[in-house]
Order: structure tokens, then C-alpha cells, then sequence
């Protein structure tokens, strides 16, 4: 997010979890009417059909975080690890992905959701594919109040001889716990701290000389509408 951004909406999240299962013989047999394809086949095809399907439609995006595979799979979730075992000469009997799901509208929510398990329905021969998702934060939407809570906040910048400040994309962002209390107040707005670069990656960095800028912002809004 650029420093001279506030953000107004945020999209809403899920997590999803497929299970995909085959029969696990002898590789030499794959393929074949008694067997069909495996388990990795088949979570193949659930993703393909997930990236070629719905990859297209503006404000939803569907991510496969971690994927694992084999004779075996189990998924530590809150550790985000897990294990699978396996061999090469073996048809995978299993495979385990978890996954997140990024919607504008709980219509689209709704309808994506709807598509997810149309999705995972038709396998592949001699082969079952499961999806469940679970519901993890709603949709901080955008509303009139919203942007007028950000320009009273880009005034302020500029009394300060800062820039004005815009709205972030909703597509840019993730979720974060304002979602929850957006529909319960009459305006919200958020990012409002310190800035930098690498969010949500082993290199993600905090630039420090952000820190007297957003607090004088805040400090003169307060002061200006606090009450």
C-alpha cells in the first residue's frame, strides 16, 4: 500500500479444504478402467479447473497455499505444516490441499462457493474429491461514510504539508479484524499506522521514519474530531 493510502474496504475471506482420493496400486496400472488416475490427478484437475474457470472474475481470488500428497497426508493447520509419505512406483491414495478464497460481496462469496463444489464433484474415474470451506471474516464494504471519515483524514495530511490521501484497491489488501466491526459503526477506516515493504513474507520490514508521521496524523484527528 502506498504511504499516501487509506483504506475504505477491505474483501472478506474463507479458507477451503480439499480432500482428494484414488486408489493406491502399482503405478504401472495407472490410467487404466480398474484403476483410473490417482488421487494427484485428480486434485490436479480440481485446481486447473479452479484456475481456468474463476481466475477471470474481478475482485475473487483462490489461492492453494499448501498442498501434500502420497500414500499419506496429514496437515498440522495451525502450524501451517504437515506430512505426506509415498513412493514413486505407488499411485497416490490421497492428497490434501488447504486453501484461501477472497470475495468483493457475499454475493459473490455465495456464488463462488456454489462453483467451488460444482467444481470438485465430477472426478475423475475411480477417484472422490471433497471441498469444505469455512467462513473466516466478512466484508468490510465501502461506504459513503467511509469516504468521508478518509478525506477528513487526507485534510489533516494536508494541514501537516503531507500529500492527500487516496483509497486503496480492495484487491491490493487482506483482511484484518476491522471487518468484523465495520457494520456495527457508522464509518471506518483503516491502515492507518506506520508503513513498509514485504507484507506477510519472511522479509517484511517496518520503515521506522513512517512512525512521527502517521502519529501526528492521528494526534491531529483526534484532537479535531474526537470529541
Amino acid at each position: 500500500m502506498s504511504p499516501n493510502q487509506l483504506i475504505t474496504e477491505r474483501r472478506g475471506l474463507s479458507e477451503w479444504f480439499l480432500t482428494s482420493t484414488g486408489i493406491d496400486k502399482h503405478s504401472a496400472t495407472i490410467f487404466q478402467p480398474e484403476t483410473g488416475f490417482g488421487a494427484v490427478y485428480e486434485s490436479a484437475r480440481v485446481l486447473d479447473e479452479i484456475r481456468s474457470k474463476l481466475s477471470g472474475e474481478q475482485g475473487l481470488t483462490i489461492n492453494p497455499g499448501l498442498i501434500l500428497g502420497g500414500a499419506t497426508a496429514q496437515e498440522d493447520v495451525p502450524s501451517g505444516q504437515g506430512t505426506a509419505s509415498g513412493r514413486k512406483t505407488t499411485i497416490a491414495r490421497i492428497v490434501s490441499v488447504h486453501g484461501d478464497l477472497r470475495f468483493s460481496s457475499e454475493e459473490q462469496r455465495s456464488s463462488a462457493e456454489a462453483r467451488l463444489q460444482e467444481i470438485a464433484s465430477h472426478s475423475l474415474p475411480q477417484t472422490h474429491s471433497e471441498l469444505k470451506i469455512k467462513a473466516i471474516m466478512p466484508v468490510m464494504v465501502d461506504r459513503e461514510s467511509n469516504r468521508k471519515l478518509l478525506q477528513a483524514y487526507s485534510k489533516v495530511s494536508q494541514d501537516l504539508d503531507g500529500p492527500a490521501l487516496g483509497s486503496a484497491p480492495s484487491a491490493e489488501r487482506g483482511g484484518a479484524d476491522i471487518s468484523y466491526v465495520n457494520k456495527y459503526v457508522t464509518a471506518s477506516l483503516d491502515g492507518l499506522g506506520a508503513w513498509g515493504q514485504g507484507a506477510h513474507s519472511e522479509n517484511e520490514t517496518i520503515d521506522l521514519s513512517s512512525l512521527p508521521v502517521v502519529t501526528k496524523r492521528a494526534a491531529l484527528f483526534i484532537s479535531r474530531y474526537g470529541k
